[in-house]
């Protein structure tokens, strides 16, 4: 028997506990790898990024022979987050040393200006004949209507590694830099120094180029569990 106050509200309704497992909830296993390894999803997925993976592209020890890949996945260059108008760079110099300019002895001399003291000495001169005017590819034909500006702006012009084709941007920081002994009342109050040409890419241009890479189609997009 129970007893009440006279007055008072009727008890509430008791209040059931969701339980953290929903038992309604399927579940889709994906076939175990040959280290056991598998992933469970709730639903079907189309498509799985690891089916070409062959075990190969798991190993790159020098010392172990691999076979070629045998999937059309490109293995991810360590460029790409720079950018397409930086990797064409890269891959330009890699085909030709001497880009920017148009031969290999404009930029034996160019490089031997730059790289000589600016007060030239007798090891300058001989460096000069023997990097530059001995070397095997020097060929006089190259230098025919040679302009030292005309290839210094050449150089100049080649522009840096951050493309602003690829989104990067020039920006800078100011940064309080407070006086060894002095005392300032705030950090407001100390002096300011800026540091220029800053490059960065804002984050959202980051990620669309991360999504429109090729390997994007080996990224798990759908959430799932790893099991072993």
């Amino acid at each position: 028997m129970t007893t009440t106050i006279e007055g008072a509200p009727p008890p509430a309704a008791p209040v059931s506990v969701p339980s953290d497992i929903d038992e309604d909830v399927s579940h889709f296993e994906m076939e175990p790898n040959r280290f056991n390894i598998y992933r469970q999803y709730t639903f079907k997925p189309q498509t799985d990024p690891e089916d070409e993976i062959a075990l190969d592209a798991l190993c790159d020890t020098s010392t172990l022979a691999t076979a070629r890949p045998t999937t059309s996945f490109e293995p991810r260059s360590a460029l790409r987050g720079l950018g397409q108008a930086f990797i064409k760079k890269a891959v330009d110099l890699q085909q030709n040393v001497f880009v920017p300019f148009l031969n290999v002895t404009t930029y034996r001399l160019i490089s031997w200006f730059y790289n000589a003291s600016s007060v030239k000495s007798v090891e300058d001169l001989d460096r000069l004949i023997d990097e530059v005017l001995h070397a095997e590819d020097f060929n006089m034909k190259h230098l025919e209507n040679f302009g030292a500006a005309r290839e210094l702006k050449r150089l100049n012009d080649y522009t840096t590694a951050f493309d602003a084709n690829d989104n990067w941007k020039e920006g800078f920081v100011r940064i309080r830099l407070p006086k060894e002994n002095v005392k300032y009342k705030t950090e407001a109050d100390a002096p300011e120094f800026e540091v220029s040409r800053i490059y960065y890419r804002p984050l959202l241009e980051v990620i669309k180029a991360a999504y429109m890479d090729i390997s994007a189609r080996q990224y798990h997009f759908i959430p799932h569990k790893l099991f072993w």
